[in-house]
């Protein structure tokens, strides 16, 4: 089942609270805290999908952990991802 492009964004350029890269390195942070062994490859990306915006780390295995943007400006690791958000990284890598 195809994703509607007015669903999914790849973004290179944030509006909100905080840039690309910025966004990765907290995520990259918070998952080497949570205990994360497994190193990110450089397709880990920011992206915008129902209009809520996700750090998605992955690797050559697949991916390793989702973070939410909160409004308050937290990520927030996702235990479990929205159907549609799955099958959109998935066919992004």
């Amino acid at each position: 089942m195809p994703i509607p492009a007015k669903r999914l964004c790849v973004t290179s350029d944030m509006s909100g609270a905080a840039s690309n890269p910025d966004l990765l390195s907290r995520a990259y942070a918070a998952y080497f805290r949570s205990g994360g062994v497994d190193l990110p490859s450089n397709t880990s990306d920011v992206i915008v999908f129902g209009g809520k915006t996700y750090a998605v780390l992955r690797n050559v295995n697949g991916i390793l952990a989702i973070y939410r943007l909160l409004k308050s400006g937290q990520l927030r690791r996702l235990r479990r991802y929205p159907v549609g958000l799955d099958r959109a990284v998935r066919t992004l890598a």
